[in-house]
């Protein structure tokens, strides 16, 4: 398991270099339109994305079909990429932490609602990339084609529930408290979490590598 995270961890090195640049701008932008406290939730969905270059690079140089004939199991396989999923988000969490701190100190912004936005970052990317693994694993094959619309589909999908069923706990529940509100949808998104993982190992284990 240990090898498949060293492997893995080249790939999101050269992803980081371009999501750097990215959060770089969208950072410009929210200070520029007066939302500094928006930045909490980019970081965790940012590094969430990494995941699905894993995969690709791992097609790229047919990995895939070398690893079945290594000592680990198809479903290791893919327990190593939902690992390395909950690693990202909780790396892009501390990262939006720490842009808190920074905000709080400069600018005075209410701490509870800074740290709904840093785990309503997290249920975003966690949930968006959950659903982003199976969809990879059922529609792209051996190459990636499509990989890009299918993360649009799954980030887009996975945004909606977060925030409709942050909507309607509000109205159902009556509640207010954010902190409440986030770890339900932090629960919801590990929920997701578990059926993305039985899901696509259920799909890999029917894949033929070629």
């Amino acid at each position: 398991m240990i090898g498949l995270f060293v492997k893995d961890w080249q790939v999101v090195k050269g992803t980081l270099k371009t999501n750097l640049f990215i959060l770089i701008f969208l950072i410009g932008y929210c200070i520029i339109r007066n939302h500094a406290t928006i930045i909490l939730i980019i970081p965790t969905i940012l590094l969430s994305t990494c995941i699905s270059a894993t995969i690709k690079s791992d097609w790229g140089v047919k990995w895939e079909k070398l690893a079945i004939t290594m000592p680990i199991k198809r479903s290791q396989i893919i327990l190593s990429k939902y690992f390395e999923l909950i690693l990202l988000c909780l790396t892009g969490v501390l990262i939006s932490i720490v842009f808190g701190g920074v905000i709080h100190f400069t600018m005075n912004s209410d701490v509870i609602t800074q740290g709904f936005l840093c785990l309503l970052g997290a249920s975003i990317g966690l949930i968006s990339s959950s659903i982003l693994i199976p969809l990879l694993y059922k529609f792209c094959g051996n190459n990636g084609e499509n990989s890009e619309i299918l993360t649009v589909i799954a980030y887009s999908i996975g945004t909606g529930i977060i925030f409709l069923s942050f909507y309607a706990l509000k109205r159902l529940m009556y509640c207010n408290d954010l902190y409440l509100l986030s770890f339900i949808l932090l629960v919801l998104s590990l929920f997701v979490f578990l059926i993305g993982y039985k899901v696509t190992v259920r799909l890999f284990l029917q894949k033929e590598l070629y």
